[in-house]
């Protein structure tokens, strides 16, 4: 009988243990969430980026999103995917909508307009001339570059297909070839600030995305293919991005 017990008291610690373990694993920054005002004295931050723990202060942290999670955002100026041997996918426009769907993650889809390569029309199935339309994304958050204290880190996104899909698959209008875009693309992002407004920027040169993994992590890259072997290739891309409530993304809490 004292065994049995004695073995379930090992049991409970393997769970109380693993809770520990996965709380700690869910505050690790960086996160999404709202440094919200608090009665004074009443909250743990004395900034109103929630960067500064000082108790008593003015300000707490709410981790994750709030109870308006979503965001749209439209391009400033073409969107272009090129490859590292100069083929080039270019689209007039971009549009996006998303929401955040938890304290690291967002889920988005884009919409292309006006795309060509090779001097044609290109569209995804089922869209109007020269519309692409993207499987549904995923991105991440993770540490671009580590700096000397975790207010200095520069944080980023990783957007990729949900599940095992590319990108998009995508056809010519008069005919091949017909074209492939898969892999992930970093998204570099402004830190400790709530905002309403905010601009994602992807940034290539030479079909080579800026940056290109996360600090200790594996490349994150994309790659396309028009009907001939696959070419590491370069997003570039600006969006102004409109936050139904204002979100912060902390890389100290």
């Amino acid at each position: 009988m004292k065994r049995v017990r004695m073995m379930g008291l090992c049991v409970a610690a393997v769970f109380a243990l693993g809770a520990v373990v996965v709380a700690s694993a869910s505050a690790a920054a960086p996160e999404f969430g709202r440094c919200v005002k608090t009665a004074k004295g009443a909250g743990k931050f004395s900034n109103a980026g929630c960067t500064k723990e000082k108790a008593p202060g003015s300000y707490e942290w709410l981790p994750g999103p709030g109870p308006e999670p979503s965001w749209t955002a439209s391009s400033v100026g073409k969107m272009t995917l090129e490859t590292v041997n100069k083929v080039k996918l270019t689209c007039a426009g971009a549009s996006e909508s998303g929401s955040t769907s938890s304290y690291r993650t967002i889920k988005a889809s884009l919409t292309l307009t006006g795309c060509e390569a090779f001097g044609m029309k290109y569209e995804s199935a089922g869209q109007a001339e020269g519309t692409i339309v993207t499987n549904e994304l995923e991105g991440e958050l993770g540490i671009e570059k580590a700096g000397g204290t975790p207010l200095q880190d520069k944080i980023g996104i990783v957007l990729r297909p949900i599940g095992e899909e590319p990108w998009f698959n995508i056809h010519c209008v008069v005919g091949p070839p017909n074209g492939v875009i898969t892999g992930d693309a970093i998204d570099p992002l402004t830190t400790n600030k709530m905002l309403t407004v905010t601009k994602d920027i992807f940034k290539s040169k030479r079909g080579k995305q800026l940056p290109e993994q996360f600090e200790g992590g594996k490349r994150e890259i994309l790659e396309s293919s028009f009907e001939a072997p696959s070419e590491q290739t370069g997003l570039t891309l600006t969006m102004s991005q409109t936050n139904k409530e204002a979100i912060e993304i902390n890389s100290v809490v």
